[in-house]
């Protein structure tokens, strides 16, 4: 793997990758990739071992855990770098191997999984191009989002959208904003109200959204923010004449960990776990728990979770709260890792998988406005590393 290009598709990015999708495959070829299955032995220290060994100790140590304290013991942890193939299979595995609806892709650190993905007025980023306001109630599209980023600076710096920016700190966007609201961490309630008003200096950037068309991207600028906020904003938004919405998540597959039932209160196909309208899911799987399971906060702040499974997370990298997530890890009776690194999380597991990345193998991803994109297998995995699968 020597150079990333960015194919030219009208809907998604003109060709254009940033920086960041442009450079960043070099670790698919890192010398600290993961080559074998590692078991931690006694002295605490890894070892490398087959397949066979290392799945043969998964599985006796879940069977027991699940035997001893219940299949509400064993937790999922991960699933938004994986394909949705991945994400398929794990949430399947969960619920109809393990008999829990304990898996979650988010990591404490997102929106609501049914706002995520039951937004019905879900826009298109080709809706850039025609619309006349743009509205960023959301992360740092520079930093999380970065292509995305480039389509709307292009919509405000090029066709002459109004562009709205509302966020606690300075942003990428800033620049090339008409209007940008700062408001302190935690008060974005207030900002919406005024924005809803349209009093003082929150009028002409009322009027622009009153204007339309609106394409509104909303997600969650920060830890300090509630959640709820980017709930609250997108229902202003929908009292908007001809709007859009594109929510924003924090990870790569986040929509399609979500479509594939990788939430506690989600099976696959956006439907609640209490299984209605599933008659087609409930014939193949024979089955699942009807209520809903735990988050990834709930279950690493929970002492009845015996068993953790990691895969593709690193909730002591990525979590808000880094140290919980430490300590869940190092008490729970066994945790097992599914990765292409030992991170700070699956270093502290019993059992390591080794993992392929994306040029490694075939599947798909979900982007932020549905569009499922196809990707090849382009170079072998290092050593025995396998799907996620």
């Amino acid at each position: 793997m020597l150079r990333f290009l960015g194919v030219d598709a009208e809907p998604t990015n003109h060709g254009w990758l940033s920086d960041k999708c442009r450079f960043g495959f070099e670790y698919i070829n890192s010398p600290d990739r993961l080559s074998a299955p590692l078991v931690k032995g006694s002295d605490g220290q890894f070892r490398e071992a087959s397949w066979a060994e290392a799945l043969d100790l998964v599985a006796s140590k879940l069977k027991s855990t699940i035997e001893a304290a219940g299949s509400d013991s064993v937790g999922a942890v991960g699933g938004a770098r994986l394909t949705n193939e991945d994400a398929s299979a794990l949430s399947k595995f969960m619920r109809v191997a393990v008999g829990t609806n304990n898996v979650d892709a988010q990591l404490d650190d997102g929106l609501d999984p049914q706002f995520l993905a039951a937004t019905a007025d879900r826009g298109l980023i080709s809706d850039l191009e025609t619309a006349k306001t743009v509205l960023v109630w959301g992360p740092d599209l520079k930093e999380e989002h970065p292509t995305l980023y480039l389509r709307v600076r292009r919509a405000a710096q090029e066709l002459g959208a109004t562009l709205i920016v509302v966020h606690p700190r300075a942003t990428g966007l800033d620049d090339r904003a008409d209007h940008k609201f700062t408001y302190r961490p935690g008060a974005g309630s207030e900002v919406l109200t005024a924005l809803q008003s349209g009093e003082g200096r929150y009028a002409d950037a009322r009027a622009a959204l009153d204007a339309g068309p609106v394409v509104a991207l909303v997600g969650r600028p920060g830890y300090t923010e509630d959640p709820k906020l980017a709930e609250a904003v997108a229902a202003f938004v929908r009292t908007l004449p001809d709007a859009s919405i594109l929510p924003l998540a924090r990870r790569s597959n986040i929509f399609g960990a979500l479509d594939m039932g990788l939430a506690p209160t989600l099976l696959p196909g956006r439907v609640s776990v209490s299984g209605i309208g599933c008659a087609n899911l409930e014939e193949n799987w024979g089955g699942w728990p009807k209520s809903p399971g735990k988050s990834t906060r709930e279950m690493l702040s929970d002492d009845a979770i015996e068993a953790l499974i990691l895969v593709g997370a690193d909730p002591v990298r990525d979590m808000p709260d880094g140290s919980t997530a430490a300590q869940a890890i190092e008490t729970a009776g066994f945790v097992v890792a599914i990765d292409q690194f030992l991170t700070d999380s699956s270093r502290l597991a019993d059992v390591v998988l080794p993992a392929e990345g994306f040029a490694e193998k075939y599947g798909t991803l979900t982007n932020i406005e549905g569009r499922v994109q196809k990707f090849n297998n382009i170079v072998p995995g290092p050593g025995q590393s396998r799907p996620d699968w």
